[in-house]
Formats: C-alpha cells, structure tokens, sequence
C-alpha cells in the first residue's frame, strides 16, 4: 500500500536527478506527469522537448517547456514502464522505468546533467510504499491484489488495510469508510460507475459479488476527501479500478481455486456445529495481446464462481450452523400436514445448503490512434444469483419456500477518448452505459401463495411459510447513462481544468408488497383452525399488480472550473468549484387527498442543485516530509431509492387494507376467519377490496419535502508524511466532517399528544380527514391504519472526527511491513441505513420519535488496528515462495438499551423496541415497580453495564459497545516452473480468520445484532409515572457464526 504523499528525491551523484510528489487527479481512469526542467545550476529552460513513451505499446508524446521550464502530460495509462527523454541544445537525456499510479500526477523536476539515469521509480509505485493523493486515501497496484490473503477474491479485502476502511461481515460486506454510511460510496471501473445506483444492496455492488472480474483490475485507488473538483457522487469515498490492457506482448493467466466443508471450521467459542458437506470451485482467466502491433490491442478476463451457500439456522438436529432452541423436526412436521391438509399448499424443504451460481466477462479494446490521441473501449458482463433465507434467525424459522432467488445481470458499455492537441490543452471525452436488471424469484412452488407467519410455533419461535410479502411483486431494472468531457489548460504555473458531465437514471420498479395477501397466526392452534390475528393486502385498484408498476427517471447535471497552482518547486494549491443540478421529467402520480391531510403535493420531483467549493494543498516540507489537507464540500451517493419510493408509493396506484383481531367491527372479524373463505393464502376475503376498506387515495404516501436542499459532507483534512533516514514511512491525518442538510425520514400522520414522566414527547395517530379525528382528536379510533412520511432534512447535523497514524517499511531481506490505527468519533442524526422510508423512520432507537437529535454514529469504529506483513524468499533458487498476513482489531459495534415494546409513546407496532430506556434513581417518584419486577436484577444490570451515572436520565444512542472483534488472514504461495520459458505457475493456500483455526476462542464475532438495540425492561405509564412491570435483561451478544469459523481456499494460478 502506497501514500501519494511519498515522493523521492533522486540523490545529486546521479546525472538526471528527479524529485516527486503527487497530486490528485478526479475519479480518474488514467494517470499523469507533470514536472520543470532546469539546468545543472537550476536555471529554468524554456522550449525542451519532452517525450513520454509507454514502452508496452510504444505510443510516445511529445510536449514543449513553457517560458518558466514547466510541462505537462495528461491521460497516460496507469503502470508503466515508461521512459522520458529531454532533448535540447545540450543533447538528449533519458529516465527509465518510470511507474505511474491511478488517478496521480506526478510533480517532478529535471536537472539536466550530463548523462543518463538507469532507473527510476515514480511515486514509489514500485516499491509498494503506501500512495496517498491530495487529501487522505490509498492506492494498491496489481502485485498487492493478486498477494493478499483474499479469500473471496474481492478488492474489498485489500481496501482494508487502509485502517480508516472497515468491512462489515453481518451486513454483507458493508464498507465503512471513515465512519460514514456505507451506500454514500462510489465505485468506478475505466470510468463506469458500478456502485449499487439504486439503493438495495449492502454491499455496495449492483450485484451479489464483486462485479468485475478480479484478475482484470490492474490498480485500485480510494479516497476519503480528494480536494479536487472532478470528485464527485459521493461523501463516504470514492473507489476507482483501472483493468489492465493488452501490448505488444501477448500475456495471460488462469487460475482455479477450491474448498469444501473439510476447509471450514466448526466450532466457535466452545460452540461445534455441523457443516454440510459441499464442493466450490472458481476458475478462470485473461489474455491480452496486440491485434495491430504498435496500434491495437485486446484485452479480456472471464470468471466462473460456482459458490455454495450454508444454511446457517435450522431445527434441533438438522445438520446446520445454528439449531433453533425449542424448534423440533415434529413442530414443523405438523406445520407441514396443516398446511397440506387445510390450505392446499406444500411447503419447502429444511436445507442446508445450495448451490448458486455467477460468471463474470471483461473485454477491452485499447487504440493508440496517434501519438497524441488514444481511445479505449470497455465491455463487461456479471450474471448470477443468490439464495436468500428470509425468516431464518435465532427466535425463526422458514421453510426453503419462503426463501428467494435474487438474480442479477450488470452489463456495461463504455468509450473513453483521450487527446493532446499541443503542449498546453489535453481532453477527455468518455461515454458510458450500465444496464442492471434484478429479480427477485420465490423458492415456492406454488408462487401465487400468500406469506404466512405462525407465531410461538415452538416457544418463542416463530415459523413462516408461503411467499414472503416483499417477493409477492418484485421486479427492479434501471440503466445509467453518462457523458463526460473534460478539457486541461496547461499555461505557465497554472492548469486549469473545466468539464461537464450529464447523467440519466431510467427505472422500472414493480414493487407490491403482500400483492398475494399478508396473513399471521397467534399459534399452531389458530393456524389449522384458520383463525388469523391479522390480513394485510396490497394492490392496484385495477386488481392487476403489473399496473402498479412505477417507471421514472433521474437526471443529474454536472459542471466545475479548477485551477491547480504550482507556487513554486514546493508548493501546489488547488481551487475549484463544482456545480450539481438534479432534475427529473417524472413527477409522482399526485394524490389529493394527501394534500388535502397536509397541506402541499405529494407529486413532485428532484429539483435542486448544489454549489460545492473545493481548496486543496500540497506541500514538500523538506526531502523526507511532505504536508497536505484541505477543505471542501461533498455530496452524492445517496440511494435513488429514497426517491424512488416517493414514485412507488402514492397511495393512488396501490392500494392496501388491513384486519387485525382487536377490532371490534364484527365485519372485520370474519374476514379473520378463514373458514369463510376457501382458504387463506390462496383466496382473501371479499372485504380486503370493499371501497370501504380500501379507501382510494388513503393508502400510505411517500413523499419528498418541498424545501428538500441537497444532503452533503463539509470534510477538513491535514495530513504530514515523514521518511526516517532509516527507510521507515511515517504518516499522520486527521479528517474533521460537518454534516450539510442530512435526510432523515419521518411520519407525517402522527401529532403530539402529551408527555412521558421522563419528559419525553408521546404521539398519536392523527388523520385530518378522519370524523373520528375531527370529533375526537384524541380518540383512539383516530388515524388511519397506513402511515405517510416525509423524506425531508435533519435540523440536526452531526460531525466527526478521523485520526489515523501509519508506518511503513520496506527491509532489504525481502520483508514489508506495514502498521495503522484509526480513532473515530462519530455523531450523526438518522443513520439512513435501509432502502425504504420506513424502515429509515424505524431502525433506530430515539427519545423522540419525530427529532433522533444527534448521537454517536452507527458507522462509528472507535478504534481499529491494521498489521500489514508479507515476506518472499527463494527457499528453492528461482522460485519464491511468498508469506502474506494481514490482521485487524476493531472495537465493536455500537448499541442502545431500549425499552422492550412500546410503553405508550406512540410507536409503530413494527419498530416497538426502539424507545431508548430511563434509567430511574434509586428511589425515583417517576417509577413504581410491578410485583414481578426483579428490582435487584435491574440494579445489578444498571452497575453492570456502567449506567450508573445515566441515572434519572434517559440514556443515549449507541452508547454502549459490543465486544472487540480480531482477525488474521493468511496466503503462502510457492512459485513453480512453468511449461515454457517465460511462464510461471504458483500453487496457495489461504486462509480467512486463522485465529480460529488455532483457538476456537479467537477471532470470534459477538455483537448486538441490527437494529442494534437491546430491550431490557417491560413498562407502561399512566398519572406522570412509571410502572416497570418486567426485568426482561439483555438478551446479549449474539455470536456471527459465518463470520467467527475460519475457512481456507487451495488454488493454483499460471502466468504466461
């Protein structure tokens, strides 16, 4: 790993001595030199003539010194090697072995003395010392990806060792940059954007898995807060991919790797479960090679993954991860007979594992015009599927029915030209096109089937079968266009960039959840005699779920101006600004009945911009330190989805009713009795469609606030890097983030009505078109049974801060190693952490349900440790063998204690258990205590969990922290011979977690699951006072078997 910040100052015995530093370029696809020539006594000259040659493809360019020594070279291929020649009166020098870096332009000075350098590494690319831009980030060259103890061949696992960049296991592979939310990231590969534009995937791809073709990235860089105004569609950080290309040399490669269940551990913290048994493999390859020599060349990369996955809970018995406690073969046996005998319907299978599938194409063409133009042209295709087990937990289970194939094709076109018209302008132009559809297939043979859960099935555990309501109608495909130009001015000590960039979102989104009918059972019992507690159903008033489809798109409007100033030899300082404009031709189908309730329209669309200054700096303190930072405003990267739902959900095109048992119309009541129907999951009652029930324009609206401003991230950053005399690479930073307008999501259909004993609000359901409501505003028949909300701005805005502290060291023995530690602190209002507005309202926990107010952050790693090392060795004379271990420590994951339910405040009866928890004084006149209520217990959990100064109080978001969490992974390869000369075959074995593999006590990961709240206490309140009825206590850390077991992959790769 690499810091920009790192440069080298070639030492005065040699002829052509170069000194560097680097500066950033944008969400780039390419890098750059750019330098001054001098004399042997420093005098500037003016009018040398500079050649950059890639010597892979022999394309050279050729560029003038300007009147103060300085020139320019824009757009060159990443790696190398190049030369670079100087040709004036004197004659003409040459650098060799020139490396560039992703997204860099390397500031160097060129004395031109008498003879020739033999070689020269730029940026110390090639020496793997850690490569920063201006601002904070990291890049990783193609050795580092194909070396690291990567098990999932992901670039995820090598982005981490930056110790700002923390993976997330339990949440699919989350990447948390710097504390900020995980889908406010970027991802670009040769300049397509393949982060997940929409909004669905945690893991931040548009697929399951990574979406390229990992053999094919030829460098990867991140950054964190790069200053300059090409950065944009972000505010957590930016991940750019270059893939390698072909040259005059045809090379290539294939690899194959495998596990099994004998390559999986099996017992965690004590713990011995069963792993089913299983065969995956991977395998494929690349090829790259010259078509015209000199002028065309291809490039491709193709992957086959045919992965396994593990069913991680099931009954007692079942050969799975975890056996549900109480859940026995005989429950499900009956579950399985009811179903059959009284509704008609088969349910799945108890698995244990499936096999899934994905394949993975690159092509590339890369066409060297002239010397002075290059185009390239980019195809890339991912298909493939995953298993999802919904309903499957600790206290639940689901039969293989109610589980769903999600399936997803990315398919992505892209054109980049890059030009030098002379010596002072360079452009770019690029074109792309990324086309995802995803689908969402039920396991269910009988798909027509509604979603049926039985609770206390077992005790405690409840059972679902049927459809899952959110599969019932779930078809999502969306196409991203963009155009990009932009142009650099190279005049004096001045380039000056200007661009443009237009982007277009078309979606179609069919989303009807419980489209086939929502059906709960109290019990075993209810379930065969057809008695529900509760029917929901959603639909278009057409009856026809297709016609509840929405199809809308978004438009984004990109311009910036930028002058990046070289002060002098020393020091450079950048300013720009960037200019954002969002807009749509779509607005939602207007309901006016919503406006009628609130007050103003539910159909608009995006229609705002934003203005975001950007002030960079770099500046060489002296030969060993080296000074950056800045200060800018970001925005991007929030879900389209967020908006989305605005379009989806109007409360005209869909339309819902619901029955629950604790009504007292005797209509209602029958409905909930399946007796009169022919049976429930198949047929609904006729009054699930009574205009009565099924009020139009009176289902629940999503709707975007007319005074929405644009949410973004003003980021201040200062870093230093030293280099001891001893070769060891010192780096200190520190990131300051100030939140600008952040989005929250909240319900508009509630109003306040009084306030808790600990002084917090309480609210009500409140519908202004309601009779009850209008006789009554207090009545509990007021409201209505959807809720509308308002994706609106937080008045709320957090910060943060981020130290990080580095060192880096490359020995002469064949020995690197590299050690990090990142602190944070976080604060942040609504964490936005899903895709729909109310499980953005919900997942959270808060004293008032309307204002979150600002706390610590969920994103937060307070602390996180990084050890980087790796050690080659010839043991055999010409074949090394390579030792790579990469180990992080973390703090855990934050929580709050929470009541358990709602006791009163006015809370959905979906998001129950988020009201954080008073913690009374030792005789408080706010609480009574039941006569069931352990008081003792309760204290004893008060000092044990440190809230004792917390008392009288209502305790704080995410105050608490989940254990510490450690990992080791580990990769020896040894290097083989191959069958012809100039091939080399290398055999590995690499293992995720090998803490585990040693001690079942390591490397284990326990925490509090999302929503990251622990209910502790049973209360209601009535008079100004408490009655704690119930000390539940915490339920406790719960332990990610996944992720805590160690697993290994064997493999081979041959390189031709």
């Amino acid at each position: 790993m690499s810091s920009s910040a790192k440069f080298s100052r070639i030492a005065a015995a040699v002829a052509l001595s170069i000194g560097l530093s680097t500066t950033a370029m944008a969400q780039e696809t390419s890098s750059g030199v750019r330098g001054t020539i001098v004399n042997e006594s420093g005098a500037i000259v003016e009018g040398a003539v500079i050649t950059v040659t890639d010597t892979r493809t022999g394309q050279s360019r050729t560029y003038n010194s300007e009147s103060n020594g300085a020139f320019s070279a824009r757009g060159l291929r990443v790696g190398g090697p190049y030369t670079i020649s100087v040709t004036d009166s004197e004659g003409t020098r040459t650098v060799k072995d020139i490396f560039l870096t992703l997204g860099e332009t390397s500031n160097i000075e060129i004395s031109l003395q008498p003879a020739d350098v033999e070689r020269i590494v730029v940026s110390g690319y090639a020496s793997g010392v850690m490569t920063e831009a201006t601002g904070p980030g990291a890049s990783f060259g193609f050795e580092q990806l194909q070396s690291q103890p990567n098990v999932d061949r992901d670039i995820k696992d090598v982005i981490a060792i930056d110790p700002r960049i923390s993976i997330d296991p339990t949440n699919s592979g989350a990447i948390g940059c710097a504390g900020v939310n995980n889908r406010f990231n970027s991802l670009t590969v040769d300049g397509v954007k393949q982060n997940d534009n929409f909004g669905l995937n945690a893991n931040g791809y548009p697929t399951e898995r990574l979406p390229f073709p990992f053999d094919a990235i030829d460098q990867v860089a991140v950054e964190l807060a790069p200053f300059d105004v090409l950065y944009g569609g972000f505010t957590g950080c930016t991940i750019n991919a270059v893939t390698r290309s072909g040259t005059n040399e045809v090379h290539g490669s294939v690899f194959f790797d495998y596990t099994n269940d004998s390559l999986q551990g099996d017992e965690v913290d004590s713990n011995e479960f069963v792993v089913p048994a299983f065969n995956e493999r991977r395998y494929g390859g690349t090829v790259g090679f010259p078509i015209i020599k000199d002028k065309l060349f291809f490039f491709g990369a193709f992957e086959k993954h045919e992965p396994v996955d593990v069913i991680e809970f099931g009954p007692e018995g079942a050969p799975v991860l975890n056996e549900i406690e109480g859940l026995t073969s005989e429950i499900l046996d009956r579950v399985s007979s009811i179903a059959s005998d009284v509704y008609g319907y088969q349910v799945g299978d108890v698995l244990s594992a499936l096999d899934l599938e994905e394949e993975k194409v690159l092509a590339k063409i890369d066409w060297e015009i002239s010397n002075d133009h290059r185009a390239q042209i980019t195809y890339q295709n991912t298909k493939g599927f995953t298993l999802s087990t919904t309903g499957l937990g600790n206290d639940s289970f689901a039969f293989s029915d109610r589980y769903y194939q999600r399936r997803n094709e990315l398919t992505t076109y892209g054109v980049q030209i890059f030009s030098d018209w002379n010596s002072k302008l360079s452009t770019q132009f690029r074109v792309n096109r990324a086309e995802v559809v995803n689908g969402q297939t039920p396991g269910s043979s009988q798909p027509d089937f509604g979603d049926i859960t039985i609770f206390n099935a077992a005790p405690g555990v409840d059972v679902s079968i049927g459809v899952d309501q959110f599969r019932q109608a779930n078809q999502l495909d969306y196409d991203t266009d963009n155009y990009v130009f932009i142009a650099n001015y190279f005049e004096g000590d001045h380039e000056f960039t200007a661009g443009v960039e237009y982007e277009n979102v078309s979606v179609f989104n069919l989303f009807v959840p419980g489209s086939q009918g929502i059906f709960e059972f109290d019990s075993l019992e209810d379930f065969e005699n057809q008695q529900a507690s509760r029917i929901a159903y959603n639909i278009p008033p057409s009856l026809d779920v297709n016609d509840g489809a929405a199809e809308f798109d978004f438009r984004t409007f990109t311009a910036y101006f930028q002058d990046r100033w070289m002060v002098n030899a020393d020091l450079t300082l950048t300013l720009g600004l960037r200019y954002d404009k969002y807009t749509s031709d779509s607005d939602p189908i207007e309901n006016s009945r919503f406006e009628q309730r609130y007050g103003f329209s539910n159909a608009q669309g995006p229609d705002f911009d934003l203005i975001q200054p950007r002030l960079g700096f770099n500046y060489i303190y002296d030969d060993e330190t080296f000074i950056y930072g800045g200060v800018g405003l970001f925005s991007g990267g929030n879900p389209n989805v967020w908006l989305s739902n605005n379009y989806s959900n109007n409360g005209v095109s869909i339309r819902g009713s619901e029955f629950e048992g604790d009504s007292t119309d005797p209509r209602v009541l029958a409905a909930l009795d399946g007796t009169n129907t022919a049976n429930f999951g198949f047929e609904l009652p006729a009054l699930a469609t009574d205009p009565e029930f099924f009020v139009g324009g009176d289902g629940a609206v999503n709707a975007l606030d007319p005074d929405f401003d644009v949410p973004a991230l003003w980021k201040y950053n200062i870093g230093v890097q030293h280099e001891l005399d001893a070769g060891l690479v010192l780096t200190a930073d520190i990131i300051y983030t100030r939140e600008k307008n952040p989005a929250m999501s909240i319900p508009l259909n509630i109003r306040n009505a009084g306030t808790a004993p600990d002084g917090r609000p309480v609210y009500q359901d409140f519908d202004a078109l309601d009779a009850d409501c209008q006789a009554d505003p207090t009545s509990s028949n007021c409201g209505r049974s959807g809720t509308d909300y308002l994706l609106t701005n937080n008045p709320d805005e957090g910060s943060g801060w981020v130290y990080t502290f580095t060192a880096q060291k490359n020995f002469e023995n064949g020995f690197n190693a590299t050690f990090g530690y990142s602190h944070q602190d976080i604060e942040q209002g609504s964490p936005m952490n899903s895709s729909t507005a109310s499980s953005n309202y919900g997942n959270l926990s808060v004293a008032d349900l309307q204002s979150p107010g600002v706390a610590t952050s969920n994103y937060q790693i307070e602390h996180r440790f990084t050890l980087n090392l790796s050690y080659t060795h010839e043991f055999f004379d010409g074949y090394a063998t390579r030792f790579n271990l990469f180990a992080t420590r973390r703090s855990g994951q934050v929580f709050s204690y929470t009541f358990d339910g709602d006791p009163g405040f006015g809370d959905e009866r979906f998001f129950e258990d988020r009201n954080l928890l008073y913690v009374p004084l030792e005789n408080d006149p706010l609480v009574n205590y039941g006569p069931n209520f352990d008081q003792a217990a309760f204290d004893r959990f008060i000092a044990d969990a440190g809230l004792e100064g917390s008392r009288g109080t209502i305790v704080d978001r995410n105050a608490q922290d989940s254990d510490w969490v450690s990992r080791v992974d580990f990769r020896v390869a040894q290097e083989i011979p191959g069958f012809m000369e100039g091939h080399e075959g290398e055999i590995f074995f690499a293992i995720r977690n090998l803490g585990n593999l040693l001690n079942d006590q390591w490397g284990v990961l326990r925490q509090v699951p999302f929503e990251y709240n622990e209910p502790v206490v049973d209360a209601e309140f009535a008079d100004g006072q408490y009655t704690f009825t119930n000390f539940d206590g915490p339920s406790g850390q719960r332990i990610d078997t996944e992720a805590s077991a160690w697993s290994a992959r064997v493999g081979i790769n041959y390189r031709f």
